[in-house]
């Protein structure tokens, strides 16, 4: 019975876990040569993409019908084209590109090496220094995670009620990252202004962003790091946390949020307290 039973269990999941990393890097690879851009711009045949990309014909062909597989590319005939989520994401001229995705993906495994001594010894695998001690990936990891974050935001931005909306002047974006929490406030609250603070080599990236987004007329920057930077007091409507207490951990991340309480308007506050006893 139990060798019947063993035969009957198939391996493919645990196969498919163990050797996942295999559907990760088949994307780094497209995206660090730009396949999905090569064929948005009009390169329909494996022989095309490999012309721009500056690749091997047979391998590049090899790699496109391995998208097919994962779902980012169809197939007709020698013809790929994007689907909708290469289009949305893995494209340069879209919006939403994943920028510098690869990138940060490449930099992120070595870190999961290092998991089961976290698990040993309880300590995490990047030190809880605060955003000071990572500020080096920042403009990597910004840039990469935008869409996901830009999406989120949108969602929040069109659940506030009309009437909050309309009492929202002041934004105050807390490591604010490429901007993708408080751009979508920007794009829907016409009036509002939004003080940025992050370190100087990243607000270059929220420029960037709220230039590209249209938006750039909207923004103020504090460069700057969060744990020593002045927000003020008693000033704005609006203060977002996007990205940033889980980095900072439980005393700094706690420290923190009092201290953007400490510079929420009056009417934030009272906005706060609302939501904080339904």
């Amino acid at each position: 019975m139990a060798a019947k039973s063993a035969r009957t269990v198939s391996p493919v999941p645990l196969m498919e876990d163990v050797w996942g990393v295999w559907r990760t890097f088949t994307v780094v690879a497209a995206m660090d040569l730009d396949v999905f851009s090569h064929i948005a711009e009009g390169a329909g045949t494996a022989a095309e993409v490999a012309s721009r990309a500056s690749a091997n014909d047979r391998y590049t062909g090899r790699l496109l019908d391995a998208l097919v597989g994962l779902g980012y590319l169809g197939r007709k005939g020698d013809k790929y084209s994007l689907q909708p989520i290469a289009k949305t994401f893995l494209t340069r001229s879209s919006k939403l590109y994943m920028d510098r995705g690869a990138e940060f993906a490449r930099m992120m495994v070595p870190m999961w090496f290092n998991l089961p001594q976290a698990v040993r010894t309880g300590r995490p695998v990047v030190p809880q220094g605060g955003a000071g001690e990572m500020k080096d990936i920042f403009p990597t990891l910004v840039k990469s995670i935008f869409p996901m974050n830009y999406n989120a935001a949108q969602f929040a931005a069109d659940a506030i009620p009309a009437a909050a909306k309309k009492r929202i002047a002041k934004i105050l974006d807390v490591a604010a990252g490429s901007g993708a929490w408080s751009l979508p406030f920007a794009e829907k609250l016409k009036n509002a202004r939004i003080t940025v603070v992050d370190f100087p080599g990243v607000t270059e990236i929220t420029r960037e962003y709220a230039e590209k987004h249209g938006v750039a007329d909207h923004y103020d920057y504090i460069d700057g790091d969060i744990r020593q930077t002045d927000f003020g007091q008693g000033i704005y409507d609006l203060i977002i946390l996007g990205h940033i207490i889980h980095s900072e951990g439980a005393e700094f991340g706690r420290k923190l949020i009092e201290k953007v309480q400490r510079c929420a308007s009056r009417q934030g506050s009272a906005a706060n307290r609302r939501v904080r006893t339904q």
